[in-house]
């Protein structure tokens, strides 16, 4: 028989954590005995403190996973899983001390290694708190209190519980092509608040059941925000303009075009796309564009900020010297254009005199191994340059530390010996000495492209010209709405989101759902056509590689769930290896 302390833990705790929302150490699971229904909210003040819990449980510190390059929830998920496997960011942080393991996917290879466990575990600690939330919901309805704010943090627990089984579903279920009309398996469906007294196991559910899930909850959501006239106070907080973006996003996972596009264009209404100024400075605290982030505040974040790690100006960016990730050099090119405010966040060879371009391909001046261009007898100052010319555009006037600098606490306006890769990135930023940031998680932008994509499949073609041209005119200078039809029209909305988005969590997800490989052109000597992925990463990810993009469940839930058995992950014997191999789970 196996063990179900880790399960009964995570009831407990997550219980805890939505009603106090005071703990970093909500999945810092132990055994319990009994669990008691007076924990479930049943007053507006429990039920706002619950919310609150679940929605800041998205960015926070994790002390379990705290070693694994200080993950903090939703922006370690998006930007490890959706951008660090993907193909349009290459960041040495990443290669260098998560290790090549995991961005070339060999974590895919067993439910023990780290890569499977938190992409578990993370989505089920929300789930488990929004299951506590709604298991209230029956006893409210009956009091007559479902009403005004209890309304409202009711949907919210709905579109949070939605949200952990989107990831989830992303993550572990097939692509739709791959699900056989919706019977292939996805995830372990739990509904109910966590009991210690009650049997944890459950099957896995199939992929329609999981979406049919997603679907209703958001529907539960929608109808919830409609009775309720209450309105968040946080960018952070759900409403129902996330619950529209959540069911477009859910949506696009079974090729339901026509919700897509229903939801998509729901969700971005009310809101505006940054004008070019806006966009340059726009991915440090929340403007008008921003349906859904983080709070930038340091409290409860520190050093685990997105920033420290993943600002160009981020503490481990630059004290690690390990840059703060760098564009898919391919995807650049694709765009690259002087009139596409996008095209200046990036250093890039254009940025440079023809005569200098060369540098980029030239061992003397760049390493081959980490992609680095601060080195030899002509880049540092040249980079020195570009680095002063994006800190008076952005940082300066905001007294924000220089970017890529080596004199982090000096604040010294140079790069010294700091790391700066080909591509290096100035799109994200930290804003003090914690780095702290706050982090996009949906933008009215993404709604656009999700609502462009969703009508050229409807047959739509003027929407999704409009709704590229609504993005793209306020990105690039005297633009002029695209003519194209067909596959060619299909391919730019996928180009422009891919460059519009990067960064912000969504490629690897996109090219699993796309049915598209992931191509890494690695960097050649002296040949200025090649890519500047190293050649540690440079691979190409077939469609029907792991499984076709499905990650191994969690031996977390394995080891602890009778109704799983360890045959439904397809590992063939030889990469059993794995499990002691890669980054085993402590």
């Amino acid at each position: 028989m196996k063990r179900k302390n880790i399960m009964k833990g995570l009831a407990a705790v997550a219980m805890t954590f939505a009603v106090t929302s005071c703990s970093s150490d909500y999945l810092d699971l132990q055994p319990i005995s009994n669990e008691s229904s007076e924990s479930i909210p049943d007053n507006i003040y429990k039920m706002r403190t619950a919310s609150y819990g679940t929605m800041q449980s998205m960015y926070r510190q994790y002390s379990l996973f705290y070693d694994l390059m200080f993950f903090n929830g939703e922006p370690w998920y998006q930007t490890y899983f959706g951008e660090g496997m993907g193909q349009d960011m290459t960041d040495y942080f990443m290669q260098r001390y998560v290790g090549s393991t995991f961005v070339n996917w060999q974590h895919m290879t067993s439910g023990g290694t780290w890569g499977a466990q938190i992409a578990w575990i993370y989505p089920y600690g929300i789930i488990s708190q929004a299951n506590y939330i709604i298991a209230g919901e029956k006893n409210l309805e009956e009091k007559g209190e479902l009403e005004d704010e209890m309304a409202f943090r009711m949907a919210q627990a709905y579109t949070m519980r939605a949200h952990g089984y989107i990831r989830l579903h992303q993550m572990f279920g097939p692509r739709w092509e791959d699900s056989n009309n919706g019977q292939v398996h996805s995830v372990v469906i739990r509904t109910e608040a966590p009991d210690a007294t009650k049997p944890v196991d459950k099957a896995v559910s199939s992929t329609n059941e999981v979406l049919d899930l997603i679907y209703s909850d958001l529907d539960r959501a929608i109808e919830l925000y409609e009775l309720s006239e209450f309105s968040r106070d946080y960018v952070w907080e759900t409403d129902l303009s996330v619950a529209y973006g959540l069911y477009a996003r859910a949506a696009l996972l079974k090729n339901d075009w026509q919700n897509a596009e229903k939801y998509a264009h729901l969700a971005s209404e009310g809101y505006e796309v940054m004008a070019p100024g806006e966009y340059i400075t726009g991915f440090n605290t929340a403007n008008g564009e921003w349906m859904w982030g983080s709070s930038d505040s340091p409290v409860g974040v520190y050093f685990c900020s997105y920033g420290a790690s993943f600002g160009c100006n981020g503490a481990y960016s630059c004290l690690y010297k390990s840059g703060a990730g760098a564009i898919d050099y391919t995807l650049y090119k694709q765009v690259n254009n002087a009139n596409d405010v996008r095209c200046q966040l990036y250093y890039t060879p254009d940025k440079e005199p023809r005569s200098i371009r060369a540098a980029f391909w030239n061992t003397d001046d760049i390493s081959a191994s980490t992609m680095d261009l601060n080195r030899g007898d002509r880049m540092p100052a040249l980079l020195n340059a570009y680095c002063e010319k994006m800190y008076d555009l952005i940082g300066k006037n905001a007294g924000w530390i220089f970017p890529y600098t080596d004199s982090y606490f000096d604040n010294t306006l140079e790069i010294g010996s700091a790391y700066v890769p080909f591509g290096a990135q100035f799109k994200f930023w930290g804003k003090d000495n914690y780095s702290s940031s706050a982090v996009p998680f949906m933008r009215a932008s993404e709604m656009l492209f999700i609502e462009a994509e969703a009508a050229y499949h409807n047959g739509n073609t003027s929407v999704a010209q409009d709704c590229l041209a609504k993005v793209n005119m306020n990105r690039i200078t005297n633009y002029q709405k695209t003519t194209k039809t067909g596959e060619d029209l299909l391919a730019e909305i996928k180009l422009y989101r891919r460059f519009e988005l990067w960064g912000e969590g969504f490629s690897w997800f996109d090219f699993k759902r796309w049915n598209e490989p992931i191509v890494r052109v690695g960097w050649k000597m002296n040949d200025s056509s090649s890519g500047n992925w190293p050649s540690a990463t440079a691979k190409t990810f077939e469609v029907t590689d792991m499984n076709n993009w499905v990650w191994p469940i969690s031996d977390t839930e394995i080891d602890y769930n009778d109704l799983v058995p360890a045959s439904i992950n397809n590992i063939s014997p030889a990469s059993e290896k794995a499990k002691n191999m890669y980054y085993k789970f402590k």
